[in-house]
């Protein structure tokens, strides 16, 4: 199923209980998808609207067959239960736009292996199963150190998961 362009807003519960339905396109133009607007469907791939700031309450639960979930950054929030009991989700990467995940939003996801996430976001205890391996980002760019004569710019990637000294760095004598 492809929405057309120009679609703004999914109501609540749209979709609730369509088994029938494995894969959905999502135009940007998506402003607004209403609190259990997937649940209990049979998806497999979601890719969230650029446009959508938030992911209400219950959005995908029960999607058991989701597997990838693509989260653009703009994203702000994910609220609870929005993925609860999707059990096909291993892994997960947030963007640092995202600044509040409920303890509730991924509840029941028991094969979440591992999850990337903002060091800036606010994330409730108990968010992500035991054994589920975090890992965080910064919305850093570049660091500059300096140490007597000699300058240092660490040019960070985009996920931080090396402790600082492991980073690319170039010296430069100034």
């Amino acid at each position: 199923l492809a929405l057309p362009d120009g679609v703004r807003s999914i109501g609540r519960c749209a979709f609730f209980g369509c088994k029938w339905l494995s894969n959905i396109v999502l135009p940007d133009s998506i402003t607004d998808i209403g609190s259990g607007a997937f649940t209990n469907c049979r998806l497999t791939t979601v890719t969230i609207p650029t446009g959508l700031a938030s992911i209400e309450m219950n959005t995908f639960s029960g999607c058991n067959n989701l597997t990838s979930v693509v989260i653009p950054d703009g994203t702000i929030r994910i609220l609870g239960n929005a993925f609860n009991c999707c059990s096909g989700l291993t892994e997960i990467i947030i963007p640092a736009s995202v600044t509040y995940i409920d303890a509730t939003a991924f509840q029941s996801c028991y094969e979440l292996r591992r999850v990337v996430v903002s060091r800036d976001c606010v994330v409730e205890e108990g968010t992500f199963p035991e054994g589920c391996v975090v890992e965080y980002h910064s919305r850093m760019e570049d660091v500059v150190l300096t140490f007597g004569f000699i300058r240092m710019i660490i040019t960070q990637p985009p996920l931080m998961a090396l402790p600082l000294p492991a980073m690319k760095a170039n010296c430069l004598q100034i």
